[in-house]
């Protein structure tokens, strides 16, 4: 008996659904991997991502063939690496005997050969869905550009494009957890589900989970925004966006006075936007923009970079921010510059005392 059911929400594939919320198994070791997966199948998820890179597939076979579970009921995602161009048969092939599957539901070019598109590598995973070993092939870590030059070789489009993301370090991630405030910053998804974009326009907002009993399902609906969830108020704002002025017009109010004082003259949501996506934002508009702040001078709830992770200010400590919630500490580095990624006029925001009417932090803050 499972306690949840991640088989929802779910994004259309030409050669069925793919369950959205996979249970991904990087850095999970082959011995760890069979009760690993386990306990996610019984747990309640139903897509198991997997690669060979991870050298985990063994393990997770094993865990497969135990669970009883009608095949059709799992999906299972596999990689090829880029070093195995040349070998993708091979390699195909030798996933499925550690899966001890016929098939994969979906494969996957890892990240582009030597940063090429590797329309020949393409190729072959086209011959491989057609002969029946895999039911949906795709792409990962490729930008549009690469995409598109497959589609004009090949004439096939891949059916997904999976990017990590992390809110607050822009990496898009898959993770059952939805924490406590959703994001939107238009729609990012195509009819398939897949992220082709990272923004569009400068309209960020954070918004309640629930407002006046709107609900939306299936998530990632054609042309609709697309479904952000952050941990809490700390990581939206980490992330770069601001209070939505329908659904928290209280703490928008409050924003745009607070704003006035730090930035006399400005007023109104375009204005707020505009800034806020140059604090943001690096000028190719598209990678994140880290700010070098001395650490004395940072509130709590600022988030900051540590050996390539975030990290939330919190008192004397830095609590280490998780997609489920914040996870160990350490104290606080003493005078120094440090990378922060919270814009600096959301910065001022949150000295000033904030206290949203969504959740601040996540509860796990007061636990770490």
């Amino acid at each position: 008996m499972t306690k949840n059911d991640y088989a929802e929400p779910t994004a259309a594939l030409a050669s069925g659904r793919m369950p959205l919320l996979g249970f991904g198994t990087w850095q999970i070791s082959n011995r760890e991997a069979p009760q690993a997966t386990a306990d996610a199948l019984q747990a309640g998820y139903r897509h198991i991502d997997t690669a060979t890179m991870y050298q985990n597939e063994s393990g997770i076979g094993k865990a497969l063939a135990s669970a009883a579970l009608p095949r059709e009921s799992v999906f299972v995602t596999t990689k090829l690496p880029p070093a195995h161009a040349g070998r993708e048969r091979r390699t195909l092939g030798e996933s499925l005997s550690k899966l001890g599957l016929d098939y994969v539901d979906l494969w996957l070019v890892h990240w582009p050969p030597n940063g090429q598109a590797a329309p020949r590598v393409w190729q072959q995973f086209i011959r491989a869905q057609q002969e029946g070993l895999t039911k949906a092939i795709g792409v990962s870590n490729y930008s549009l550009r690469q995409i598109d030059e497959l589609i004009q070789v090949t004439g096939t489009v891949p059916q997904v494009n999976q990017i990590r993301w992390g809110p607050p370090l822009y990496d898009l991630i898959a993770v059952p957890e939805r924490g406590l405030v959703y994001g939107n910053r238009g729609c990012l998804h195509d009819s398939y589900g897949s992220i082709r974009r990272h923004h569009n326009g400068r309209r960020w907002i954070a918004c309640r989970l629930s407002f006046r009993g709107r609900h939306r399902s299936p998530l990632l609906q054609p042309g609709r925004c697309t479904e952000l969830f952050f941990l809490d108020e700390a990581t939206a704002l980490a992330a770069g966006h601001r209070p939505c002025a329908e659904c928290r017009r209280v703490d928008f109010d409050r924003l745009v006075q607070l704003w006035s004082i730090r930035h006399p003259g400005e007023s109104g949501a375009d204005v707020i936007d505009r800034r806020l996506h140059a604090e943001r934002l690096q000028p190719d508009g598209r990678h994140q923009r880290k700010h070098l702040i001395r650490s004395r001078d940072l509130p709590d709830g600022a988030m900051i970079i540590e050996q390539g992770e975030p990290w939330l200010v919190c008192g004397d400590k830095l609590l280490r921010w998780t997609p489920g919630g914040y996870s160990g500490c350490v104290a606080r580095p003493e005078n120094r510059d440090v990378e922060v990624l919270t814009p600096p006029s959301l910065l001022h925001i949150l000295a000033s005392g904030w206290s949203p009417a969504v959740s601040l932090l996540h509860p796990s803050a007061q636990r770490s």
